[in-house]
């Protein structure tokens, strides 16, 4: 089971988002996860989407969109 992350506004697949700081640190250091990994990300209104790890910087972590999935 990949790991989840809140992103309030998911615009669509291809988008690349950043993570909040908070959240950041949890995947990198709590974690342990980084480039090329993926993860779960969800808006809080029941879409879920497939995301990768596209860079780890301390303004926070970059993923992108990849696909639907199904909650």
């Amino acid at each position: 089971m990949r790991p989840r992350f809140f992103i309030p506004e998911i615009e669509s697949v291809g988008e690349v988002v950043v993570l909040s700081l908070d959240e950041s640190r949890h995947l990198c250091q709590v974690l342990r996860l980084g480039v090329n990994d993926e993860i779960c990300v969800f808006d809080g209104r029941g879409s879920e989407y497939l995301a990768r790890i596209e860079g780890v910087a301390r303004a926070g972590a970059t993923v992108r969109v990849v696909e639907p999935t199904v909650p």
